[in-house]
């Protein structure tokens, strides 16, 4: 008597390898579909900058603290505020000019280097395309 095709060991080798293969595939495209649900993607940081008005409205002994602060990047920022209050205040200004026209040679050096120091730090005039005659001025010397 024949026996029937299932019982031959072959086709059971075939249908287990075929199984298996079902499996496995299935678990693989199970897993990856899992882990692409599941990835964290980073989220941009949303930039917040300080506003003309938000500078304005920080008192002196604030910004003060600001520059003592033992961070570059704050002191710098604080720097910059300080540095564009000089220059937008024209007695400031007003004042360095007449220092430099002092009889003391230290008066006049440390007028100087305040000057140059508001000149290099304060970048809003370059930033909006105006041309600084002071600072060529300065640099020149």
């Amino acid at each position: 008597m024949a026996s029937p095709f299932w019982r031959d060991e072959r086709v059971v080798l075939l249908g287990i390898g075929v199984m298996t293969t079902a499996i496995v595939s299935s678990l693989y495209y199970t897993l990856k579909a899992i882990r692409e649900d599941k990835v964290i993607r980073p989220v941009a940081p949303k930039t917040q900058y300080i506003t003309q008005e938000s500078e304005d409205a920080l008192p002196l002994d604030t910004v003060d603290k600001l520059i003592q602060h033992p961070n570059f990047w704050i002191r710098d920022v604080a720097t910059r505020i300080l540095c564009d209050r000089a220059v937008n205040g024209s007695d400031a200004l007003t004042l360095l000019l007449h220092g430099i026209m002092a009889r003391d040679y230290d008066n006049r050096t440390q007028n100087l280097r305040t000057l140059c120091f508001l000149v290099r730090n304060y970048r809003g005039q370059a930033r909006r395309g105006g041309s600084s005659s002071l600072g060529r001025l300065l640099f020149s010397i």
